[in-house]
C-alpha cells in the first residue's frame, strides 16, 4: 500500500492568554492507503487537536502534513479548503445535521459541494445499503434515533468518495449498542471500498476494530500497536 498522508516533525503550540500550550509535540506519523487506524489516549493529550491539523482546519506550527505528496503548510486557505472538500471525509460525536432538510437532502448537499452532481449514484446507494439507512432517506434529523443520524452523518462524509475519512469520537453520543453498529459500519467501508479512516476515540474497547493502534500522551505519540516510539 502506498503512503497517503504523512505527518513529518508536527508541532502545535496555542496562546491560552500569556500562557503557551504545546498540544503537539514532534509528530512523525504515515498512514497508508485503506488503512484503518485509532488514535487513543485520555482527554486532553492532543488527538482532537492532531486531527485538526492532518485534516487541514488548523496549521501547524512546525512540521508539515502530506497529503498525496502535497504539502498542506504551502497550501492558501483556499486550496486547503479546496483539498478538504475533494480529499478528506469528516465524521463528528455531534452529528451536525442540517435539521430542516431530510436525510437524503443533506446528503445531496454534501454531494453537490464536493461536485458529485445529481441523478443516479451506485456507490452512493451501496453505501445507503451498508449503513441501513436507505429507508430514512425521507426523515429529518428530529426523526432519527441517534445512530440513525450518526449513519447519516457518515453517508455524508462519504458523499465525494474522499480519499481520507477522519472520525472524531463518532461514538460519543451513542450508547453501546449504536457504537458496534457504527463501528461495525466503518470496519465494512473500510474493508469493502478501501476506504482511509483515521479514528480518534479514548474508548479503548474500539480499537479492536481497527488495523493499527496509536497511543498518545502529553501531545506526543509514545507507542504504535504496543511498540514504544523510540
Amino acid at each position: 500500500m502506498a503512503n497517503l498522508l504523512e505527518a513529518i516533525h508536527l508541532g502545535k503550540k496555542y496562546k491560552l492568554g500569556k500562557v503557551e500550550v504545546e498540544a503537539l509535540k514532534d509528530i512523525n506519523l504515515t498512514i497508508r492507503e485503506g488503512e484503518f487506524v485509532a488514535v487513543v489516549g485520555p482527554s486532553g493529550c492532543g488527538k482532537s487537536t492532531l486531527l485538526h491539523v492532518l485534516g487541514g482546519m488548523a496549521r501547524p506550527t512546525l512540521g508539515k502534513v502530506l497529503i498525496g505528496g502535497q504539502n498542506l503548510s504551502e497550501m492558501t486557505d483556499r486550496q486547503l479548503t479546496e483539498l478538504r472538500r475533494s480529499q478528506i471525509g469528516f465524521v463528528f460525536q455531534r452529528f451536525n445535521l442540517l435539521p430542516t432538510l431530510t436525510g437524503g437532502d443533506n446528503i445531496e448537499v454534501a454531494r453537490h459541494l464536493h461536485g458529485v452532481g445529481n441523478g443516479p449514484d451506485r456507490h452512493g446507494n451501496e453505501i445507503l445499503e451498508l449503513l441501513m439507512i436507505r429507508n430514512k432517506m425521507a426523515h429529518k434529523p428530529s426523526e432519527l434515533s441517534g445512530g440513525e443520524q450518526q449513519r447519516v452523518a457518515i453517508a455524508r462524509a462519504v458523499a465525494g468518495r474522499p480519499s481520507i475519512l477522519l472520525a472524531d469520537e463518532p461514538t460519543g453520543n451513542l450508547d453501546s449498542k449504536n457504537s458496534q453498529i457504527v463501528m461495525n459500519m466503518f470496519r465494512e467501508l473500510n474493508r469493502r471500498f478501501g476506504q482511509t479512516i483515521i479514528l480518534i476515540t479514548h474508548n479503548a474497547e474500539l480499537v479492536a476494530y481497527t488495523d493499527r493502534v496509536i497511543e498518545m500522551r502529553d501531545g506526543s505519540i509514545v507507542s504504535q500497536n504496543g511498540v514504544a516510539e523510540g
